[in-house]
């Protein structure tokens, strides 16, 4: 394929992806924006540490660990994950705080239906679309203003030139990862 078609392809997927989220998301920001703009703009700039933390809990193994052996402590999810507690407990309230995380009344930790969504396992996982964002989405979101002004891919800037199919390929990133999030 030529690298035209590629960058068409490339395209025509992050289109159809954005285009589904829109769908998905636009009659609930519609509702935030009017009922309160400052929570709009909040949301806006919280979005990103939200999906770090989520994606830096599903990397450590903490939504596994919680799957296979039940409600934990922070102190015994940071001793498994070979991690400092405090800042672990910190990641794990701000997740409990919206919902991806149950804080028991003993202080343990268990999945929520949202977090669920997160395991390889389920059957309408959210796992691959989570790694391939937190893994070479993400990084790539600070480059925004360059790729208005040059054109460019925010994954070509990123990725010396590389388009996304090759990033993906680079990172042994199967197809049905990269395309499960639009099922």
């Amino acid at each position: 394929m030529s690298s035209a078609a590629q960058f068409r392809v490339e395209r025509s997927f992050v289109g159809r992806l954005l285009a589904l989220l829109g769908r998905a998301v636009r009659p609930l920001v519609r509702k935030i924006v009017h009922s309160n703009p400052h929570a709009m703009v909040m949301w806006t700039f919280l979005g990103p540490l939200v999906s770090s933390s989520a994606y830096t809990l599903l990397k450590l193994g903490v939504f596994d660990d919680l799957k296979a052996n039940g409600p934990k402590t922070a102190k015994e999810l940071a001793d498994a994950a070979l991690v400092e507690e405090s800042t672990l407990y910190r990641i794990l309230r701000a997740l409990a705080s919206i919902g991806y995380l149950n804080q028991l009344d003993d202080g343990r930790f268990e999945l929520t239906a949202v977090s669920e969504l997160l395991l390889e396992n389920h059957p309408e996982s959210f796992n691959g679309m989570a790694l391939l964002y937190g893994d070479i989405v993400v990084p790539s979101i600070g480059r925004f203003p360059e790729t208005i002004k040059t054109g460019e891919s925010v994954l070509e800037l990123n990725h010396g030139g590389k388009t996304y199919w090759q990033v993906l390929e680079e990172q042994h990133v199967t197809p049905d990862a990269s395309d499960r999030p639009t099922a």
